[in-house]
């Protein structure tokens, strides 16, 4: 779904607010962007760091 918007989206940072388990973030940091993603689940941002480690974006995200 957030495929079809990437057109419409600057280049450069985003924000994503209630990742879970990162997702959004993942799909964007390799896309190019720099994602800060926010979560109050630390379980939830535990398993974004690997998933963003596995597809070798974690360079690009930030886990709030």
């Amino acid at each position: 779904m957030l495929r079809r918007y990437l057109d419409a989206c600057p280049d450069g940072r985003a924000l994503d607010v209630a990742t879970g388990t990162g997702r959004n973030a993942v799909f964007l940091a390799g896309e190019g962007y720099r994602v800060d993603a926010i979560d109050h689940s630390q379980e939830g941002l535990r398993i974004a760091r690997e998933n963003a480690r596995d597809r070798g974006v974690a360079e690009r995200t930030d886990w709030i």
